[in-house]
């Protein structure tokens, strides 16, 4: 069996992601292996009712933005 040589970590930057990030990072430690985290986030429901102003043109850049940040602030590497 190959050893592990990358873990790949899911977060929502709730307080149960931190601690995946924490534990990976020892298993990572431990194992020397990478880890990458990933962000992925449920699209938003657009309102089809009679009113609907969508969604704004900079929602996605910012919402990226922001989990860029967030990720950098989590990685166990920046801390």
């Amino acid at each position: 069996m190959d050893p592990i040589q990358r873990i790949v970590v899911p977060v929502d930057f709730s307080d149960h992601s931190a601690r995946a990030v924490d534990m990976a990072a020892g298993m990572a430690k431990q194992l020397g292996a990478s880890i990458d985290l990933i962000h992925v986030i449920e699209m938003p429901a657009i309102s089809m009712a009679p009113y609907d102003i969508g969604i704004p043109s900079t929602f996605f850049a910012e919402l990226r933005e922001s989990a860029q940040r967030k990720l950098a602030e989590k990685s166990p590497a920046t801390r």
